[in-house]
């Protein structure tokens, strides 16, 4: 885990002027700040890099702002993900990484219509989903979590998300 207290940005951009106004406005406020022309650059950067923050533009040849955040999410380690069917190693860590947190945070929240489950039925539907949803590798080590070390990431999260929400 980083301790920066400045974020790292990744600007997604077809357009090289509002890339570079929007990389030195935010050039003093960030740790790092990346850039990429398309979403394939952008996916490319979010699996090499450890980003806070991709600001993205809506509307850019090959894919939209929004479908560069399902590209960056929706893959299965299975292969029938969106959008590009790729499997296994072919899915970019990065793509990997935030599919497995959304939903372990999906899985670990309150929602309005059911409690979140224990930490062990969790654990179960990681073990149930590995290889067919998630990286195998991605499940084994989150298994070896403690449950208490779940709960403090849980925590600080929620904590920064009320922050923000301020």
């Amino acid at each position: 885990m980083r301790t920066e207290a400045h974020p790292r940005i990744l600007i997604v951009d077809d357009e090289p002027a509002l890339r570079a106004f929007l990389m030195a406005v935010l050039g003093s406020e960030a740790s790092h700040v990346a850039e990429a022309a398309d979403a394939r650059h952008a996916l490319e950067a979010i699996e090499s890099g450890d980003f806070d923050i991709v600001l993205s533009d809506m509307y850019m040849p090959g894919a939209l702002g929004l479908e560069l955040l399902r590209m960056a999410k929706q893959a299965r380690w299975d292969g029938q993900g969106y959008p590009d069917r790729l499997a296994g190693e072919q899915i970019p860590l990065g793509s990997r990484l935030f599919a497995f947190a959304d939903t372990l945070d999906a899985m670990t929240s309150d929602r309005p219509y059911r409690k979140a489950p224990g930490f062990a039925v969790v654990g179960e539907e990681i073990l149930r989903c590995a290889e067919r949803q998630f990286d195998p590798r991605l499940a084994e080590i989150s298994l070896q979590v403690s449950e208490s070390t779940w709960r403090e990431i849980r925590a600080r999260s929620e904590e920064k998300n009320t922050a923000l929400a301020r």
